[in-house]
């Protein structure tokens, strides 16, 4: 019997000692398999999905505890797949703006996979389409038809009752879907900004290559000493400048130099004063290889004139006197970035809007502005896609777009207005003619911008409020014209005209108005007899010589009586001459009881002493 029990025991011990050798991943957190290939945009994907299904959101959150974790996973995924901070933030929050990427609402943008998806399901800003805050965020596995299919921490299962990693498919239309957050790759370059120019190749042979980074097929070789028309140039996404080639290819900026002595690439005008920090050189290109043209001792005022990005996409600033400097061997007052000076008020367009502490997306935030606050601004800068920044009296930096002026602004150029499409049109991410393509606008669609701008080639371009650029060639006003006015009145014969004027351009557009059978024109007078002595007169009928109609009966004119208000026994209304009392018809010389009469009255006046005398000239005492 006791032998019996013993292998049974045995058996159990064995099992449980099986059982705590296995892993505890096994049961508890989720491993990442996946194996990356490079592709960042699937690699992120992959990561994710070996994820589906745990509800442990404190492995994602990085020890800030139990949280809500939907962008914390996605963090995680990133940094899994190689994903670096400068490609996407760290972020607890479902808002583009901190994970440092461009924003687009759903209506104007096709996400990619890899792209992160915001969602909104209580929406809080519906007048404020610029807001990239959302309730969760995801990521974008694919899209199919009409369907986008997402990788979602912290997201609700219906199926087990539960917030954990799930697979979500949702219409591209559907309400809760707040709009979507670009991540720039590695594998994405901007296309080239428009130049011209003629350079020469250094030291020794170059390569050209097919794309702007290293990670590009060599093309061919470029001998040392010779030239190479440029009709483009751009930077990589670790801010290193290429050139692109009349032949179509890259060619990195340092392997280059210009022929002549011009700056390369147009710099942004400014005027303003700095001091050295140390004894510090000129150069005469800003590259800081290139020829010293003086030496400026420590603390001494420089006064400047402009600045460029240089190959490395670091700053120098140029010398008013000529050459250049670089921007960390210089202070400027109140340690501020030197921009075009100015003084004005603006209103924060949108809710939490961030500022920065230079005008790049990716700078730094400094703090946080709300709906309908006031921002003083002291500068402004464009920065190196062309977008407008303002420098508020705290010295830092916030979009042009996020702001209204209050009253005329020259440097704002604000506007909210709608245009049509005359051709089809591409929205690009940056208001420069090669800027890459985010979506493409039919002819005829309707879009409505919100700031005008123009980009350091001097192109105008609008910003729509879905918060991207389309350029101003080929945009016509959608006109939203007034009640309108009227600018000639309808006639009983003629029609009328009621004009309309837009409201954003002044154009006019005109619509008939029916004639008015009540709107008598050129009336004329018919059959008038003139009243006279003892003879009633006529005061003729209104006839409408347009359409012959009878506007007005005349009325009967009362007779007229003998006057002689001058006393030169002639009749002033009809001229009658009075010779004798006896010729005079007034009714004080007529027989009879009214004669009677009338010499019983003058009885009266003459006591009285009321002196009256008849139209004839005859005394009546």
């Amino acid at each position: 019997m006791k032998h019996s029990f013993k292998r049974p025991a045995a058996l159990l011990l064995a099992f449980l000692l099986v059982f705590c050798a296995l892993p505890f991943t096994a049961f508890g957190e989720y491993e990442n398999t996946y194996i990356n290939t490079g592709d960042e945009r699937r690699d992120i994907i992959g990561v994710a999905k070996t994820q589906l299904g745990n509800r442990d959101g404190t492995k994602y959150t990085a020890g800030r505890g139990n949280i809500a974790w939907c962008a914390c996973f996605v963090v995680w995924c990133a940094r899994q797949a190689g994903v670096t901070e400068d490609i996407l933030k760290d972020n607890t929050w479902a808002d583009a703006e901190d994970f440092g990427v461009r924003y687009f609402s759903k209506e104007v943008y096709t996400p990619q996979s890899g792209d992160l998806i915001f969602f909104d399901f209580e929406p809080k800003n519906s007048n404020t389409p610029m807001s990239a805050y959302g309730d969760h965020v995801g990521l974008v596995e694919s899209v199919e038809g009409d369907t986008v299919n997402t990788v979602e921490g912290n997201a609700w299962s219906s199926k087990n009752r539960a917030y954990q990693v799930i697979e979500g498919a949702y219409p591209l239309s559907s309400p809760k879907i707040k709009g979507y957050g670009l991540v720039e790759y590695g594998t994405e370059f901007q296309s080239p900004v428009s130049y011209n120019a003629v350079f020469r190749v250094v030291n020794s042979a170059k390569a050209a290559r097919a794309g702007a980074g290293e990670a590009f097929a060599q093309t061919r070789e470029l001998l040392p000493g010779s030239t190479v028309s440029v009709v483009g140039y751009v930077y990589d996404e670790n801010s290193m400048l290429w050139y692109k080639t009349a032949e179509g290819d890259y060619t990195v900026g340092t392997d280059l130099e210009k022929t002549d002595a011009a700056a390369f690439p147009p710099s942004d005008y400014i005027e303003t004063t700095a001091q050295t920090l140390s004894a510090k050189t000129v150069c005469s290109h800003p590259n800081g290889s290139s020829d010293t043209l003086k030496k400026i001792k420590k603390n001494k005022t420089v006064e400047i004139s402009g600045y460029v990005y240089n190959e490395y996409g670091n700053v120098w600033y140029r010398v008013k006197s000529g050459g250049y400097i670089y921007c960390s061997d210089l202070s400027f007052e109140n340690g501020k970035v030197p921009s075009n000076s100015i003084t004005e008020v603006f209103t924060v367009r949108a809710n939490e809007k961030i500022l920065k502490n230079a005008p790049r997306l990716s700078a730094g935030r400094t703090r946080t502005l709300w709906r309908s606050a006031t921002v003083n601004a002291v500068g402004f800068v464009y920065d190196r896609d062309g977008s407008l920044w303002y420098l508020t009296d705290n010295g830092d930096y916030i979009y042009s777009s996020y702001l209204a002026a209050q009253g005329e602004s020259a440097r704002s150029e604000y506007e909210d207005r709608p245009f049509v499409c005359t051709d089809e049109k591409a929205a690009k991410s940056a208001p420069l003619s090669a800027a890459k393509t985010i979506s493409v606008y039919k002819k005829s669609a309707k879009i409505r911008a919100c700031t005008r701008v123009e980009n350091i080639l001097g192109e105008a371009w609008y910003e729509t409020t879905d918060g991207v650029f389309v350029s101003a060639e080929k945009l016509s006003c959608d006109h939203d014209y007034d009640g309108g006015v009227i600018t000639k009145k309808a006639t009983c014969t003629e029609k009328g005209v009621l004009t309309y004027t837009c409201k954003y351009c002044g154009k006019t557009k005109t619509k008939a108005i029916k004639p008015d059978p009540g709107n008598h024109s050129a009336l004329t007078v018919e059959n008038a007899v003139p009243a006279s002595c003892n003879k009633c007169g006529y005061s003729g009928d209104t006839y409408c010589s347009g359409c012959n109609k009878l506007v007005e009966k005349g009325t009967e004119l009362p007779a007229l009586e003998h006057c002689d208000d001058n006393r030169d026994m002639t009749c002033d209304n009809c001229g009658r001459a009075f010779s004798t009392p006896e010729n005079c018809r007034c009714a004080c010389h007529r027989f009879g009881l009214t004669k009677v009469v009338y010499k019983i009255v003058r009885v009266f006046w003459k006591i009285m002493k009321i002196h009256r005398v008849c139209i004839c000239g005859e005394e009546h005492y």
